[in-house]
Formats: structure tokens, C-alpha cells, sequence
């Protein structure tokens, strides 16, 4: 929850230090700390804090992560991308579990483009279960543009 918090903190001042003049030097401690260009920033929430077991159903707290997410998501440049990875370990069978982290991800897109977040600005995967990896849960990433060129995966 630490980390959720420092991350809006972190979009907070970002989205400041873009709306004031780019070009000013000495405009204010938080637009010299601050640029867009330091984006990328990440946020996880673990698969218990984020769906009900073995679903794709949303927990209410996890909504209203997402929309602190989307308060500030709105006021940064139409180029900075969502990009949604999903992993999931509720089943013992690999295929069911990389369906669940798919269904998951489009959840979370579904709820984000409610929200009036342009589908093409979200991109997202679900990975399954890796052991090797260790990760479970839901990692959102909000980047630049470098990854306009990918096409949104669609099922």
C-alpha cells in the first residue's frame, strides 16, 4: 500500500512539473526535481488485494486504486501508455492460470477505458504462472510513447 501511495505522490508531481513551463529553469523545486522524462513508474498490487480466488472480479479497494490511478493518468500527455501485466497462480493447471491472468488484464482494461481511458492508450498481457519468476498479482506500468507502436492485444 506504501509503494501505491508513493506512487501517486511520484504522478503527482510529475503531472505538475509538465504543466508548468517546460523551459523555465528555476520555475519551482518540484519541476526541477521532476520531468516527464522520469517516467516510467510502476505499481503492484498482489492477486488477494486485487481479484476474488479463482476470478477475474475486481475487489472494490483495488477499484479505487485504479481510480486515484486515473485522476492523475488523465492529466499527463495523451502519450503516456498503461501497460497491464497480469500473473496468476490460482490453478494448478498452467493453462488455466494463463487464461485467468488474460481475463484479468481485460478486466482491468474494460474498467479503465469505463473510466474514459482511450483503449488505445492501454496495453496489456497476462503471463500465467511463472515459479521461476516469483511475480504474482498485477504490475501497471505508465510509460511514454515508446510503445505506441505496439498493436493492443485483442482476443
Amino acid at each position: 500500500m506504501l509503494v501505491f501511495f508513493m506512487f501517486v505522490l511520484s504522478l503527482a508531481q510529475v503531472q505538475d512539473a509538465y504543466a508548468e513551463n517546460k523551459d523555465a529553469k528555476k520555475s519551482s523545486a518540484v519541476s526541477q526535481k521532476f520531468k516527464i522524462k522520469d517516467l516510467p513508474h510502476e505499481i503492484e498490487w498482489s492477486s488477494v488485494s486485487a481479484f476474488s480466488p479463482k476470478s477475474e472480479e475486481l475487489h472494490t479497494q483495488m477499484k479505487k486504486d485504479l481510480d486515484l490511478v486515473l485522476e492523475r493518468l488523465a492529466k499527463l500527455p495523451e502519450n503516456i501508455h498503461v501497460l497491464i501485466d497480469v500473473y496468476a497462480k490460482d490453478f494448478a493447471d498452467p493453462i488455466l492460470n494463463l487464461n485467468l491472468s488474460i481475463a484479468r488484464a481485460m478486466e482491468i482494461e474494460s474498467y479503465l477505458v469505463k473510466k474514459g481511458i482511450e483503449k488505445k492508450r492501454i496495453l496489456f498481457n497476462g503471463h500465467g504462472w511463472d515459479p521461476s519468476q516469483g511475480r504474482d498479482g498485477v504490475h501497471v506500468l505508465l510509460s511514454p510513447s515508446q510503445y505506441k507502436d505496439r498493436a493492443p492485444r485483442e482476443l
